[in-house]
């Protein structure tokens, strides 16, 4: 079970998003787009995602959005 891993960079189920951050900083958002990154998440999830585009994307706003049962399942990062 991957939570009897000891912490080991890549097994705490945030790998995809620090690769879709670093996707972000090579300019898959150019710096004057308005565009958004959206993101799906696990349970318990956000904030750590919310960090991840904040720091290593470099995401200047984000938010997240709650599912109709009240988790915190999405995460929106924008540049401006």
């Amino acid at each position: 079970m991957l939570g009897d891993l000891p912490n080991i960079p890549g097994k705490d189920g945030l790998t995809f998003y620090r690769a879709i951050a670093r996707l972000v900083v090579q300019g898959v958002l150019n710096e004057d787009d308005h565009a958004m990154v959206v993101l799906e998440v696990g349970d318990k999830q956000a904030a750590a995602v919310r960090s991840i585009l904040m720091t290593e994307g470099r995401l200047s706003r984000t938010d997240i959005w709650l599912d109709p049962w009240g988790k915190e399942r999405v995460v929106v990062g924008r540049r401006k």
